[in-house]
C-alpha cells in the first residue's frame, strides 16, 4: 500500500511547455505528462548521453522523448529500484501505444530500458480515478457510484472491485512475484475511472468527491518535472 500511496500523492496536474523540430521525435524540456511516458532508459554516468541521445531522435518509432537528472521520485513512482551509478533517465513515449520495444536494442546499446506502460497505461484512457477506503461499506461505495451517475459533468465511469484491482496489481507489480503472493484482494481498494466532459478539469473530480464519505482520494495524471531543484512528480 504505500507505494499505491506514493504514486497517488506523485500524479498531480501539471503543464508541459516544450520544444520541437521540424524531424525527427519532440523532445520535451520542461514536464512530461505521466499519461504519454512508455519508456524510461537509465543511463550510467558512463555511457555518452549525448550520443544516445542523438540515436533516439533517429528512431521513427519514438513519438517524444525527454532527458532528466531529476530521477528518485521518478523511479519511485515507476516501482524501479535506483541503480548504482545511474546519471539521468530518458524519457520516451512512443509513436504506437502498443508497439514493441524491441527497436530500442539498437538504438540504447546496454543502457538498461523499462517498458512502464503497465505502470501507468490507465492515463491513456481516463482523467481520474476515486479510491475508496479498502474498508468503505457498500453504502459509501453505492452513495460514489450514484454521485457520478448522475453528475453532468461526467462522460463515462467504470467501477473496479477489489478483484479487478488485485488483477491490476498483478500486472503492474508483475516482476515482484514475492509482493503478489503476501497481498490479497481484501486489502486492496475498490475505485472509480472516471471520463470527463471536454469543459471539465481534474480540480472539479477532486474538489467534489475526495471529501465524500468513505473516498481515500482522487489521483489523476500529472507531468514529470525534467528540471528544478526539488526533482520532483507535480
Amino acid at each position: 500500500m504505500r507505494r499505491l500511496a506514493t504514486l497517488a500523492a506523485l500524479l498531480m496536474v501539471a503543464s508541459i511547455a516544450a520544444c520541437s523540430g521540424d524531424d525527427g521525435p519532440e523532445r520535451v524540456t520542461d514536464s512530461f505528462p505521466v499519461a504519454d511516458l512508455d519508456v524510461l532508459v537509465l543511463v550510467d554516468d558512463g555511457d555518452p548521453l549525448e550520443q544516445l541521445t542523438d540515436d533516439i531522435v533517429s528512431a521513427n518509432e519514438i513519438d517524444r522523448y525527454a532527458v532528466t537528472e531529476n530521477i528518485d521520485d521518478l523511479l519511485e513512482a515507476a516501482q524501479l529500484e535506483p541503480p548504482d551509478d545511474v546519471a539521468a533517465a530518458v524519457l520516451i513515449s512512443l509513436t504506437d501505444d502498443d508497439g514493441s520495444i524491441g527497436f530500442l536494442a539498437d538504438v540504447v546499446g546496454d543502457a538498461e530500458t523499462f517498458d512502464v506502460r503497465p505502470k501507468f497505461g490507465r492515463w491513456k484512457v481516463v482523467d481520474s480515478e476515486v479510491f475508496m477506503e479498502p474498508d468503505a461499506s457498500d453504502e459509501q461505495i453505492d452513495a460514489v457510484g450514484r454521485a457520478l451517475k448522475n453528475d453532468d459533468a461526467v462522460e463515462a465511469y467504470e467501477f473496479l472491485s477489489k478483484d479487478d484491482a488485485f488483477e491490476e496489481f498483478k500486472r503492474i507489480f508483475a516482476d515482484e512475484p514475492e509482493l503478489i503472493a503476501n497481498t490479497t484482494a481484501d486489502v486492496l481498494p475498490t475505485s472509480f475511472r472516471v471520463e470527463l466532459d471536454a469543459d471539465t478539469t481534474n480540480a472539479y473530480i477532486e474538489r467534489e468527491y475526495d471529501s465524500l464519505s468513505g473516498v481515500h482520494n482522487v489521483v489523476f495524471p500529472g507531468s514529470i518535472k525534467l528540471a528544478g531543484a526539488d526533482g520532483s512528480l507535480s
